[in-house]
């Protein structure tokens, strides 16, 4: 999930400062390490979640309800378009 996540620009950045550390008066702020070891929990926690077992995970809670198929090439033309 993070790889389409990071496809479609979005940001997975807790902080203020993107990581530069230069929040507070071009220094770090004291929450600084906070909020990297939240973006690092983050990424890891999207790293471990696939493509199918999102789709999978709708389709069982919305019970009476097709669950989303998608194709590799389906996938790729998606994303071609983001």
């Amino acid at each position: 999930m993070s790889d389409i996540i990071v496809a479609v620009d979005e940001s997975l950045d807790a902080s203020q400062c993107h990581g530069m550390a230069n929040c507070n008066d071009d220094k770090q702020c004291i929450t600084h390490d906070l909020w990297m070891g939240l973006n690092k929990t983050i990424s890891s926690y999207l790293d471990s979640v696939t493509l199918h077992q999102l789709v999978a995970s709708q389709a069982h809670n919305q019970s009476g309800t097709a669950p989303i198929t998608m194709t590799k090439s389906s996938l790729k033309s998606m994303l071609a378009v983001a």
